[in-house]
């Protein structure tokens, strides 16, 4: 049902206003992630949403049996924090610019991940 909702916001894209082709050699996915302008945050992004992949896909594992209540509310929890933390970054962004996100967005994320990594893994 949800992937019907999304394939229905197809039908606005003919209402989307026209624009002028850039000047110069067309750019592929690849090629503009290769670029010093997009290739850091590019890299950011990717490592950050490798660990959130990790930790969600191991953490029931590492939580005891008896805390299986604690995995449910930490798998609602992280996207919940990440999509309010996406729209406090995007009004910091408009307002100041999202140049200066970069770097607490990585320390933060590395931080988290750290945390998880330090635990010691449960007895069973």
């Amino acid at each position: 049902m949800a992937a019907l909702i999304a394939l229905v916001a197809i039908a606005a894209v003919p209402g989307l206003p026209g624009r002028e082709a850039a000047s110069g050699p067309s750019l592929g996915i690849f090629a503009g992630a290769r670029s010093g302008t997009l290739g850091r945050p590019t890299a950011v992004f990717a490592v950050t949403a490798v660990g959130a992949g990790i930790v969600v896909t191991f953490l029931p594992l590492a939580v005891a049996p008896g805390y299986s209540g604690v995995v449910a509310a930490a798998l609602f929890v992280q996207p919940a924090a990440a999509t309010a933390s996406r729209w406090f970054a995007g009004r910091h962004a408009d307002r100041r610019g999202a140049a200066g996100l970069v770097v607490p967005g990585l320390v933060a994320s590395a931080a988290g991940i750290l945390v998880v990594a330090s635990r010691a893994s449960p007895s069973r």
